[in-house]
C-alpha cells in the first residue's frame, strides 16, 4: 500500500476499508460520505473555520502538548471503550 496520501489508488483504499473491524463501519461511511457528497454535513467546501485563536484557545493547546510530553494522554481505544464505541 502507498504511504505518500497524494498516490492514494482505490485500490488503496479498498485495502484499507477491508483491514477495518466490523465495528468501524458504520463510521467510515459516514466520512466517505462526507467526501463524496456535497449535501453531507462536513463536506470539503466548507470553509475553514475563521474564528480567530483565544488566549484560551492557546492555554488549552500549550496544557495538552505538555500533557502529551509528559505521556499523560489516554489512548483514543481506552477514550473509544469508555464512551462505548
Amino acid at each position: 500500500m502507498s504511504t505518500d496520501a497524494t498516490a492514494a489508488t482505490r485500490a488503496d483504499l479498498h485495502a484499507l476499508v477491508d483491514a477495518l473491524p466490523a465495528d468501524f463501519l458504520a463510521d467510515a461511511k459516514i466520512a466517505l460520505e462526507r467526501l463524496t457528497d456535497p449535501s453531507a454535513p462536513g463536506y470539503p467546501d466548507v470553509p475553514e473555520d475563521d474564528e480567530p485563536v483565544t488566549e484560551e484557545d492557546l492555554g488549552a493547546i500549550r496544557r495538552g502538548r505538555e500533557a502529551y510530553l509528559r505521556s499523560e494522554l489516554i489512548p483514543h481505544n481506552e477514550v473509544m471503550r469508555d464512551l462505548g464505541r
